[in-house]
């Protein structure tokens, strides 16, 4: 079911994970897994209800099993889904319990990927330049002076990847480079301080 999700073929994935909810038993941490699998391919069909759902069922069977660093996976996913399903009072929520969660288990990618779902959601209104979530964190990491390998390891993302977003926020915003950067982070509010030198 996971190749097939990162290959994009949702109908077989999603006939696998049944097949595999089938036969999980009673064992919680698998059921878990399937569920939030299940959720994850909902997502990816931009169905929110039904991923809900299914993030809901892997959050009762992660917590009746005890495994928090999967747990705060089923409750990012789930925040993200109340999301784009307008209900934000429960997305915060969620997203929250998920960071606190992975701090007290010492998950710094869970909390990290907690911290930027709750920086998109406060962020929902329209950013300057029109910039990502992603895109202005990445903007907001440059102007506090670091290098696009500590940006990449603060995220949790590649330096291919943090390189492709700057280049993007380039080009889009018209700047020259990395002082330019800075110095709009700076302006719109993105970093409220002059980038450490």
């Amino acid at each position: 079911a996971d190749v097939l999700i990162r290959t994009s073929q949702w109908e077989a994935a999603d006939d696998a994970l049944c097949e595999a909810a089938a036969i999980a038993g009673g064992d919680q941490q698998l059921i878990g897994t399937i569920r939030c699998n299940q959720g994850a391919a909902a997502a990816q069909r931009r169905d929110w209800a039904e991923a809900a759902g299914y993030f809901r069922a892997a959050i009762e069977a992660l917590r009746a099993g005890g495994h928090p660093h999967s747990l705060a996976e089923a409750m990012i996913g789930l925040g993200r889904a109340c999301d784009q399903a307008g209900d934000h009072d429960e997305a915060l929520r969620q997203l929250r319990a998920a960071q606190a969660l992975a701090t007290e288990a010492g998950n710094a990618q869970r909390v990290a990927e907690a911290e930027a779902a709750i920086a998109e959601l406060a962020g929902a209104g329209p950013r300057p330049g029109n910039l990502t979530g992603r895109q202005a964190e990445v903007l907001r990491l440059l102007a506090g002076g670091l290098s696009n390998k500590q940006i990449a390891a603060e995220l949790f993302i590649s330096t291919a990847t943090v390189e492709r977003h700057l280049a993007t926020i380039y080009r889009n915003l018209g700047l020259a480079g990395r002082v330019e950067a800075a110095r709009f982070a700076i302006q719109h509010g993105i970093a409220d301080r002059a980038p450490v030198s």
